[in-house]
């Protein structure tokens, strides 16, 4: 409290003396009021909360605290405060307080989707707004931030999301071309990031498994001529289609050989070809008739059966089964052929004979 020495005071009784003293009189009101007292209004209780300076009168910002006169010893804590020209909390609160609120949400979601700092600065004081203001205003900016930050979030999920889809299809791609051409090595592309990575080589990968299966059952499907499945997706009909037709054209190679190989043992075909599958009877009936090394081995043979003379195996017939078995079958039917000669020119001759014999003994009779 500051005391102030009277005792330089001497009243003259004239007119200037007691100018000074109302002089001095007012300076000292005035001192003591401002260092008892900081600007704001009270609540019922004598108290408030400080919210300007409050450094300046050793608070804390936001302290709630009262004013007691300690001139006196009167403890009914009644104060002496300096008013604020205004008190607006009511009115902000409720018909400023919306309005506020917005620019402050609007700011902060713009600095939270952009993911800028957190900036509480006041705003408002700036301005020469009062505390109700600001505390709308901050409200807003918060709960804005907070959305902000939520959203930004939202759109880096949603791009890595994006990325690693899209990364996913160029892997799926990229298998199918490497499949086909027995490769299985998923390069990383340094150019993308690590989403779009992740989603190609787990992709590449995935597909790359699906399509060994594919061609198992597709190679299977076409050797058994089933009927041709067409439920797969775009990037796996395309390779079951063409383990399909490798299917089928081993089949078809099995089925071409056997018609040849039997061409070797008989004139006829040695199966029913007519249970037989369409495209396969015509298969076998092709290397059947292809094999014209059989009549080339058939003819040697016969002669070689019909001849009296000793007749040698040729040795590239002795080497393979399948043409030694023709060679040795067509022998024995020229073999065959030869008994019968034999045996009609022994019948005719002996007819001959007997026939002469007949003729002498009737002549001799006569």
């Amino acid at each position: 409290m500051i005391n102030l020495n009277f005792d330089l005071l001497i009243f003259t009784g004239n007119g200037e003396s007691m100018e000074r003293f109302i002089l001095i009189a007012l300076i000292w009101m005035f001192m003591a009021t401002s260092v008892y007292a900081h600007p704001g209004n009270t609540d019922s209780s004598g108290k408030h909360s400080c919210w300007t300076n409050c450094s300046k009168w050793g608070l804390n910002y936001g302290e709630y605290h009262g004013h007691i006169d300690s001139s006196t010893s009167d403890t009914s804590s009644s104060s002496f405060e300096s008013y604020d020209t205004y008190d607006d909390s009511i009115y902000i609160y409720e018909s400023e307080g919306d309005d506020l609120e917005a620019e402050g949400y609007s700011r902060g979601y713009t600095d939270g989707e952009s993911g800028k700092e957190y900036d509480d600065y006041d705003y408002y004081f700036y301005r020469g707004n009062s505390p109700a203001a600001y505390e709308r205003y901050l409200l807003g900016y918060e709960l804005g931030y907070e959305s902000g930050k939520i959203a930004l979030e939202e759109k880096i999920r949603a791009k890595k999301i994006a990325d690693e889809e899209e990364g996913r299809k160029a892997g799926e791609d990229q298998a199918v071309k490497d499949f086909l051409n027995n490769i299985d090595q998923p390069l990383e592309n340094e150019k993308e990031n690590i989403e779009w990575n992740k989603g190609f080589k787990e992709a590449y990968k995935n597909v790359q498994s699906e399509l060994a299966e594919v061609v198992d059952v597709a190679f299977h499907d076409g050797y058994t001529l089933v009927e041709l499945d067409k439920t797969y997706n775009s990037y796996k009909l395309n390779v079951y289609k063409s383990n399909y037709e490798k299917g089928l054209e081993q089949h078809k190679k099995e089925i071409f050989e056997e018609g040849y190989n039997d061409a070797y043992e008989l004139n006829t075909y040695s199966i029913d070809i007519e249970n037989l599958n369409e495209r396969l009877q015509t298969e076998y009936k092709k290397g059947f008739d292809s094999n014209r090394e059989v009549e080339t081995i058939r003819k040697e043979a016969i002669e070689a059966g019909q001849s009296i003379l000793p007749v040698d195996i040729p040795k590239e017939y002795e080497q393979n089964k399948l043409m030694l078995q023709a060679y040795k079958t067509a022998f024995q039917e020229g073999r065959n052929k030869l008994y019968k000669l034999i045996a009609l020119a022994t019948t005719g001759v002996g007819t001959f004979l007997i026939s002469i014999l007949l003729f002498y003994r009737k002549k001799r009779k006569r």
